[in-house]
């Protein structure tokens, strides 16, 4: 994915928003997000939380 290197070497912010429900997958997503300098948010499909974000 060269275009998020490029983004994040502009000192772009890249935003993942993922639904993953299951723990495996969402500890799986933050530690994809966290090594690529991504800012993540988890949160259910309706958005009918707030969810968990970081960068």
């Amino acid at each position: 994915m060269l275009w998020k290197r490029k983004m994040a070497d502009a000192k772009k912010p890249v935003l993942l928003i993922e639904y993953a429900r299951q723990p495996g997958r969402r500890e799986a997503v933050k530690k994809h997000a966290q090594e690529n300098g991504l800012v993540w948010l988890l949160t259910d499909r309706e958005l009918k939380t707030l969810g968990e974000s970081g960068k």
